[in-house]
């Protein structure tokens, strides 16, 4: 993992994504406004937490087949920015990365982008090519 200095923002960022990958999505949503914005929800997913909530669940089926490690961490002011390296958990093999940016304020994730997860992953496709 790459390091980063431990900031306030980070401390939430890091709090919320060990919550949500222990399955413990009501703790990981006291680290989110009941207000914040998610400009990477799922298609069609209610704004909110239940968005949130949604989003994790979906993700969820999948964790068990990924690994993910944070390769870079970026912090300016309020907004943490994060690379993770994603590999099939069962063979190592690298399978992608994903992005994530979130915005702290008042001790509360504000805002999120991110870039999604490769879908389909190539054990979930089937592929033997």
């Amino acid at each position: 993992m790459a390091s980063s200095v431990m900031t306030p923002a980070v401390g939430i960022v890091e709090r919320m994504a060990d919550a949500v990958l222990r399955g413990d999505f009501d703790g990981a949503l006291a680290l989110i406004a009941p207000d914040a914005v998610d400009h990477s929800a799922l298609p069609g997913a209610p704004t909110g937490h239940e968005g949130w909530r949604q989003k994790w669940a979906a993700l969820g089926a999948q964790a068990a087949q990924i690994r993910t490690t944070v390769e870079q961490r970026v912090t300016t002011g309020d907004t943490v920015a994060t690379r993770y390296a994603l590999r099939d958990a069962a063979t190592g093999e690298p399978i992608g990365f994903a992005l994530d940016m979130l915005r702290v304020r008042g001790g509360q994730i504000v805002e999120h982008w991110g870039l999604p997860l490769p879908l389909p992953l190539p054990a979930a496709a089937g592929s033997t090519n």
